[in-house]
């Protein structure tokens, strides 16, 4: 009987310690989320801040920043130096892990950014249809050194 009951408690108790082990997992994996999205958020604006520096010091006009719609949002759009309506979608890379930036921006991404521009568009009506799409890599691989941007005008859909 002893040895019954104390199977029965040894069970229960290694039942409670997986249920446990396995919330713990739960909450180390959200709080690992979070942080992550937290870290790539920073990261993200902090590439968006640099390339918007560089293209305001070369001539462009800032006319909002993560405009955001049902859409999608679109990082930067600007006037360029000619004065030409410019969509500029800003990806920035610390380590090259997930592969180059530039592969990381596929065909929903853009159709979702001509989606928000379309809308931006509707509400400013100021500004003629025809606009440019760029995108602008920031690489920071290199602890000590400055970061690097790599600016790709005129970007297309190929379908």
């Amino acid at each position: 009987m002893c040895l019954k009951l104390f199977t029965a408690i040894a069970s229960a108790q290694s039942m409670f310690y997986e249920i446990l082990f396995n919330i713990l997992i739960k909450v180390d994996a959200v709080i690992l989320f979070n942080m992550n999205r937290h870290y790539r958020k920073k990261t993200g604006n902090w590439g968006e801040t640099l390339v918007m520096e560089h293209l305001l010091s070369q001539g462009y006009k800032l006319l909002a920043r993560n405009y955001h719609c049902r859409n999608g949002e679109a990082d930067l759009i600007m006037l360029d130096e000619t004065g030409l309506l410019t969509c500029v979608e800003v990806k920035t890379r610390r380590s090259q892990k997930f592969g180059p930036a530039e592969f990381s921006v596929g065909k929903k991404k853009l159709k979702a950014l001509v989606a928000t521009m379309n809308a931006f568009l509707s509400k400013h009506t100021e500004y003629p249809e025809i606009w440019n799409l760029d995108l602008a890599i920031v690489e920071d691989f290199n602890p000590g050194k400055s970061p690097e941007i790599l600016y790709f005008r005129s970007v297309r859909i190929d379908d």
